[in-house]
């Protein structure tokens, strides 16, 4: 999911939830999981459709507060 896709979300608050959690592929990086009202799960990319990730836990934390994103599940 893009963010700006997630931003049209904040604003219309529509309910999803977000996880945080680390990368599958690589344990050394942080990955955000959006799952919607529905189930569905997507992973938060850039607006090119890149998967967002980043090996200090702290930016991932501070790119979602700075989204507007008011709660999160770390699963470490």
């Amino acid at each position: 999911m893009k963010i700006s896709e997630i931003k049209t979300k904040l604003t219309a608050n529509e309910s999803f939830q977000v996880e945080m959690m680390r990368n599958p592929a690589d344990l050394a990086e942080w990955v955000v999981w959006v799952r919607e009202s529905d189930g569905k799960s997507f992973l938060l990319t850039n607006e090119f459709d890149v998967v967002l990730t980043n090996t200090d836990a702290n930016q991932c934390l501070l790119l979602m507060r700075t989204l507007g994103i008011k709660q999160a599940n770390v699963v470490l």
